[in-house]
């Protein structure tokens, strides 16, 4: 499963159909929301999420790790050019943790193949706790 903040919700129910699910039932700063998306979480489908090339978000990440250790392994995939292009927020996670510019996927770290796995449901809990609807403008 990934666990993903998107601005385009609608995109994803529409594209995967009964393998998404809104987790919230209220959308968060310009219409975005929290999705479970039920697929392998492929180089394709990860750069659906984040609309675009992905980069691993290592100063979120570690900023998770260091406050809830348990959660490793853990990636935070983002758009690469998210900066760049300053994508809009949709949320933030904690005032102290960096900005994530653009729509996030959370992923359950990679196996010895180097292959991205689906979070467990404890780091999914656990991210669910975090995230809150803020502006970050």
């Amino acid at each position: 499963m990934i666990l993903a903040i998107t601005r385009r919700v609608d995109h994803f129910v529409q594209k995967y159909g009964d393998t998404v699910s809104v987790v919230r039932g209220s959308r968060f700063i310009d219409n975005a929301g929290i999705i479970d998306i039920r697929v392998k979480p492929s180089l394709e489908v990860l750069q659906d999420i984040v609309n675009g090339y992905i980069e691993l978000h290592t100063p979120i990440m570690r900023q998770i790790l260091d406050t809830a250790p348990a959660m490793a392994p853990l990636d935070v995939f983002v758009n690469e050019e998210g900066l760049l292009d300053q994508l809009p927020s949709p949320v933030m996670i904690d005032s102290a943790w960096p900005r994530i510019f653009g729509d996030v996927a959370f992923c359950g770290g990679t196996d010895k193949k180097g292959e991205t796995l689906p979070l467990s449901s404890s780091q999914r809990e656990y991210l669910l706790g975090v995230i809150r609807a803020e502006s970050l403008n």
